[in-house]
């Protein structure tokens, strides 16, 4: 995340450090954003920022060793077995030194850019607070049956690699390179994006929801602009000796077309439509019609369930109520027809989600040709290249001609594209 200073701002940062200091960190905190952000986006990337440089969730001696006499236990442990760095770090969390020990060891830390510098700053960090000999320790410990020690070594080793883990997640997100990040989420194929990114993922897309609604917004008010209706003001000029008098306008009307969205959300495909309903979900108020559904084995409505897709288990209740079973695009259509039966006008808009790989069911061809030609057009979305239409268990050369197009949905642009013409 990147707040743009300027030199000067950088002095002025540097003098409001020294004149606070960080005994007060919510005083710090006021005084740096005061001196660097000026817009309400600087000021939310400042403080994320703020919290992350400070964050260091290093557990507590008690967290990991519940008593003196236990410490004492492990220490004589690992001295008699010659486990220095171990025993130091273990010292460390025992005296309150721990998150000391970890700034120490990230001034000589390898800039953390990218997901592949991850592994080599790991390995660093593991090295300088001796997990490596921590882990051995414990395995010795199991061998020679010392299971109290053993249980203790464990544990700590546990949350220690925590502590790794929760640093190298905060310098990357201080250090990395995101004007290459946000590249690579635009362009790489949403199947393939590594889950560490899915965060980054989401950011984006709510950014590009949020771009598109302000597109809109700007349109619309563009469209609403009266339009002169010239026959109606030269007949009644004719009665003025042919001088416009009074002016009429063509009325507007305008209604939004009904959007019917149908994601297959089975294991290949569940990323994928994680993200799409997301968009969906931001993109809600400007579709007032819209109706998601999503199937495996079976297909279900989810558009009440649309606004908990934003907080932390909303996609997964949906996996886990129709994620499950052999996926069956006939069976989809089946169900579908029923549940939309009446609903789907000349002007509706159908988008499919998926594959196309039904697992060598019943294609119900009748059932898809029916419904492309009940609406105003279904698009297919196939995130598998063309090259693969034609092989295993794809029914998409059936499938194809029903639609009034396909399209490929690959990456973030892809993403981007369908929803402006979904807006259109």
């Amino acid at each position: 995340m990147d707040v743009s200073v300027s030199p000067a701002e950088t002095l002025t940062a540097g003098e409001v450090w020294r004149q606070v200091g960080t005994a007060d960190r919510r005083l710090l905190h006021d005084a740096l954003a005061m001196a660097l952000a000026k817009t309400l986006e600087d000021k939310l990337r400042f403080s994320a920022c703020f919290a992350l440089f400070f964050s260091s969730r290093v557990p507590a001696d008690a967290t990991i060793v519940q008593d003196e006499t236990t410490w004492q236990t492990l220490d004589r442990f690992l001295m008699d077995g010659e486990y220095v760095d171990a025993r130091n770090a273990l010292r460390a969390v025992r005296e309150g030194r721990l998150a000391q020990l970890m700034w120490a060891a990230s001034e000589r830390l390898p800039p953390v850019q990218s997901l592949r510098d991850k592994p080599r700053a790991a390995r660093y960090l593991q090295t300088y607070l001796g997990l490596d000999e921590l882990a051995r320790a414990w395995r010795e410990a199991q061998e020679t049956d010392a299971w109290p020690v053993a249980s203790s070594l464990g544990f700590a080793h546990q949350r220690l690699q925590g502590v790794v883990d929760d640093w190298l997640a905060a310098h990357h997100q201080l250090q990395g390179d995101h004007q290459q990040l946000q590249a690579r989420i635009i362009e790489q194929p949403l199947s393939t994006l590594p889950p560490d990114y899915d965060a980054q993922m989401r950011d984006a897309i709510l950014t590009l929801a949020a771009q598109l609604k302000r597109q809109r917004s700007r349109k619309r008010k563009q469209r609403s602009r009266l339009r002169l209706h010239v026959p109606a003001v030269l007949r009644a000029s004719v009665a003025c000796d042919g001088v416009p008098m009074k002016l009429f306008f063509r009325p507007r009307r305008r209604r939004e077309p009904s959007v019917f969205v149908i994601c297959d959300i089975s294991g290949s495909m569940s990323r994928m439509a994680h993200f799409f309903l997301l968009l969906m979900q931001q993109l809600q108020d400007e579709l007032p019609s819209l109706r998601c559904f999503v199937f495996s084995a079976s297909l279900g409505e989810v558009t009440a369930q649309l606004p908990d897709l934003s907080g932390e288990g909303g996609f997964a209740q949906i996996l886990s109520r129709w994620g499950h079973g052999t996926t069956d695009y006939g069976a989809a259509a089946a169900q579908f027809a029923r549940l939309t039966q009446g609903s789907i006008k000349a002007r509706s808009k159908i988008i499919v989600l998926g594959d196309a790989r039904s697992n060598y069911l019943p294609a119900q061809l009748p059932l898809w040709r029916r419904l492309g030609q009940r609406c105003g057009g279904l698009i297919w979305l196939n995130p598998e290249p063309t090259s693969q239409w034609q092989t295993g268990d794809s029914l998409m050369p059936l499938y194809a001609p029903c639609t009034r197009y396909v399209s490929p949905l690959r990456n973030l642009r892809d993403l981007e594209r369908i929803a402006r013409t979904l807006l259109d």
